[in-house]
């Protein structure tokens, strides 16, 4: 009995999100990053949700009954994703001692223009062909477009998705691909990004269920790809933006 408790003991203290010690064990390590990575998001989504909640009273708001208009809702919402995105560097820095090089946040930032670009190239694509087939009509631009609000959606936009890859392809790769083969690395924050969209995959049915999943799956790869190939997530950051 007392050879259980002290195994426990010891599987707690190697799993434990705010020690700096790593256990060699992979299969423990693994465990520990991925309880980190749940324990910093909803520690701090909490945080940036009252603070929301916070805001919207002084503009005269109650966010909790949804009187603040959808738009600017979305986009408060998306600017509280800061809070998350400095926890996992915070706790980079100040939990594990590292710099946040160390979850592919260098200074090295030209890799966020190339992934843009690819996004940009990669949407032509798909939009190009369904206007020439009819499927979609271009009508010419809207000319009462509230240009405030597409800065702001634009960057509101920008952070989350950095938020997402400081997740999966920041804290998990980087952190799984120093102890673990590559492929196991990749596919555990490819599948750790398909589980948070899981929800919204089936909600228009299962064929479209069964594509969405087979999308994100691809489209993780390639962030992942991006990521190893620039050795920084920026890349995938410019890409996950468009």
């Amino acid at each position: 009995m007392k050879k259980i408790k002290n195994k426990l003991i010891n599987i707690i203290k190697a799993i434990n999100p705010f020690s700096n010690k790593d256990t060699d064990n992979k299969i423990l390590y693994t465990a520990k990053i991925l309880l980190t990575t749940q324990v910093i998001y909803f520690v701090t989504l909490i945080i940036a949700e009252g603070l929301i909640i916070g805001i919207s009273y002084l503009f005269g708001y109650n966010a909790t009954d949804k009187q603040m208009p959808q738009n600017i809702t979305l986009i408060i919402s998306f600017f509280g994703y800061i809070i998350p995105i400095m926890a996992f560097i915070l706790y980079t820095k100040k939990i594990n001692k590292s710099n946040a090089s160390r979850i592919g946040l260098d200074n090295n930032f030209k890799p966020y223009i190339k992934g843009l670009l690819i996004g940009i190239v990669s949407l032509a694509l798909i939009i190009l062909p369904l206007i020439i087939c009819g499927a979609v009509k271009f009508n010419g631009l809207n000319k009462n477009i509230n240009w405030l609000f597409i800065i702001l959606f634009f960057f509101a936009c920008l952070i989350q998705s950095s938020l997402e890859e400081v997740i999966c392809r920041g804290f998990i790769f980087h952190r799984l691909k120093e102890k673990l083969p590559m492929a196991f690395a990749i596919t555990i924050n490819v599948g750790f990004f398909l589980i948070g969209h899981w929800s919204q995959m089936f909600e228009a049915g299962t064929l479209i269920g069964i594509i969405g999943v087979t999308n994100a799956i691809l489209i993780g790869l390639i962030f992942t790809v991006l990521t190893i190939k620039d050795k920084n997530i920026y890349s995938a950051i410019g890409f996950h933006h468009i």
